[in-house]
């Protein structure tokens, strides 16, 4: 039996060719609907389009106008309009036409296909008013149809573009789309307003860090890279893929996908210099700096996976971050420490655990930095850490890892978490000191009602001690204050603002907060609101405080004590002059 390919010959040699021809493919006119409907899902993008097109045009002053009626819209320029009905039908009418080899080629900076103008049809209809004349396009009405109405005079020298909405825009939807026109539009050097007001800037105003042949760059701390094509925004790069955030401009076209969101580097030689250029000067930064930005770390763990870095160039370099921020090489990971994964939800205890016993509490972002889920993280940090530190071992013989990763210790944060007995309990009154006592005897008679509670009943105040908690209450009857806290509410006004805001989140609770809890977006916008709406409730209590302070001071009770000096401020009373203070920026206590 021969083979496939032999039988395939050997059928073909027994067929005779009737006829070959070079045929042209053909695109269905649902196809302009799609490039009309799926090119951009933001006005602000699609009048962009427009006004690029103005640009294009020759335009040195290009209006756009937004009435506040949300209806229409207009974009008002001075440039070269069509000239005649024979560029409407060249250039208007043929979709995906190839601008480069066209007169007009050497001015045009943004368009260079032919289809940006079709985005702004699926949010409105639109009259062109250029020259001698109008036209009408209504995709809704009449589809891919429009109307062209020649006049013997000139209706405006250049363009005007009037819209009416199928769809009136709401007045956030305008004050969104207002904000945005100046982003896309920043660096445009045609300058450009927007309902009168210049939304373009000057590239002279900017500090740039470098500036080459291709482009103008400014670097900084930014969590993102912002990409300028000619001036158009384009899109935002997470600092992580070069190690830096800023700006990007670039003075000549770059190559961009048919929505103009991003650059093409596969076939944009630009964007590949520009990438090589900006890649190269934040790893020279980053090999030569001792400690590493979120940023500098990403990038380079990214370089080191593509196989663009080896890891004996990043072996002494921080690549991994304990849950206290600091950096650690995959040396000391190796090195035969206890280690274990830890996300925010679990931060006070982490911090608690991380030192004790010599163990190590890595932050889940760092490993997600090398491409692992968080989640598959903490459940099974040593398989984690062991797939990261294998793929950085296998393609190198001598790889300084070989023998090592066995030695690597990595324990489950959920199994020492629930092995944590904690250290939080009530304090009797001989363990209070005197001046906490008064602070909380105080606090209790100078509330009328629970601050910010979603219930009517007042709790209990009880002193308490805690390494992992500034307050926690029983959710319904009792709050317990530690005594670090009573203690700074005694020494400041500072303090006592804190001891306020610690009382609005435990009464925020309505279940227990003795072991650790997890805040949901519902509950800190209830504790924002109640703060933001009753901002004066905090000074209020404050002076309260200090009367009755001052009122139970002069009590059997309290003989011995006198009101700190700082309550001198709200009454005129003998102060104890020995009384330790502290600066109003000594940070609060997190609850």
């Amino acid at each position: 039996m021969g083979t496939v390919e032999s039988l395939i010959h050997e059928w073909k040699s027994l067929m005779t060719l009737l006829v070959e021809s070079r045929e042209n493919f053909v695109v269905a006119s649902n196809v302009l609907y799609f490039l009309i409907e799926r090119q951009s899902g933001e006005l602000s993008r699609a009048l962009m389009e427009l006004v690029t097109n103005s640009i294009d045009g020759g335009a040195t002053r290009v209006d756009v106008l937004l009435p506040r009626s949300g209806t229409g819209f207009e974009v008002i320029d001075n440039g070269a309009g069509f000239k005649d009905a024979e560029e409407v039908r060249a250039y208007y009418k043929h979709f995906a036409f190839v601008h480069t080899g066209d007169q007009y080629a050497k001015r045009r900076q943004f368009g260079f296909f032919g289809v940006g103008r079709g985005q702004i049809w699926q949010w409105a209809s639109t009259r062109y008013i250029t020259n001698h004349m109008e036209i009408d396009t209504d995709v809704k009405v009449s589809g891919l149809d429009f109307t062209l109405r020649e006049y013997s005079t000139v209706l405006h020298a250049g363009c005007r573009i009037v819209g009416t909405f199928y769809e009136p825009q709401t007045p956030l939807s305008l004050q969104a789309t207002v904000r945005e026109l100046g982003k896309w539009a920043r660096f445009i050097e045609c300058p450009i307003y927007v309902n009168g007001e210049l939304v373009t800037q000057s590239r002279s105003d900017i500090a740039w860090s470098q500036e080459d042949e291709v482009a103008h760059y400014q670097f900084n701390s930014d969590a993102s890279l912002l990409v300028y094509n000619m001036g158009m925004f384009v899109c935002a790069l997470p600092a992580g893929k070069f190690g830096t955030g800023g700006v990007i401009l670039s003075k000549v076209p770059l190559a961009l996908d048919m929505g103009r969101t991003q650059p093409q580097a596969a076939v944009c030689p630009v964007w590949r210099t520009i990438q090589s250029r900006v890649r190269a000067l934040h790893r020279s930064a980053a090999f030569s700096s001792k400690s590493l930005s979120d940023a500098q770390r990403t990038a380079i763990i990214n370089g080191l996976l593509a196989g663009e870095l080896t890891l004996a160039e990043v072996w002494d370099k921080p690549l991994f971050v304990t849950i206290k921020g600091r950096g650690l090489t995959v040396d000391s990971l190796v090195s035969g420490q206890r280690f274990t994964i830890a996300n925010n939800d679990h931060r006070v205890l982490a911090d608690i655990l991380h030192g004790k016993d010599g163990l190590t509490v890595l932050a889940d972002k760092t490993v997600e930095q090398w491409g692992l889920r968080r989640s598959v993280a903490a459940n099974e940090p040593a398989g984690a850490l062991k797939k990261i530190l294998l793929s950085l071992a296998s393609p190198l013989v001598d790889s300084p890892l070989s023998g090592r990763v066995s030695r690597l210790r990595a324990e489950s944060f959920a199994e020492l978490k629930d092995t944590y007995t904690g250290d939080q309990r009530a304090l009797t009154e001989e363990e209070t000191s005197p001046a906490a006592r008064l602070v909380l005897a105080a606090v209790e008679r100078c509330l009328n009602s629970p601050p910010g509670a979603p219930t009517e009943r007042l709790r209990r105040l009880v002193p308490g001690v805690s390494k992992t908690a500034a307050a926690w209450t029983d959710g319904h009857s009792t709050i317990f204050l530690t005594d670090t806290i009573l203690e700074r509410a005694w020494r400041g006004e500072w303090g006592l603002r804190e001891l306020y805001r610690i009382l609005v989140h435990e009464y925020g609770h309505t279940t227990s907060s003795e072991s650790e809890h997890v805040h949901g977006p519902e509950f800190y916008q209830a504790f924002h609101d109640f703060m933001i709406h009753n901002a004066q409730s905090e000074i209020h209590f404050v002076r309260r405080w200090c009367r009755v302070c001052c009122d139970l001071a002069g009590t059997k009770r309290f003989a011995r004590l006198r009101p700190p000096k700082w309550v001198s401020e709200f009454r005129g009373v003998p102060v104890d002059d020995t009384t330790d203070t502290e600066s109003a920026t000594t940070p609060a206590c997190d609850a």
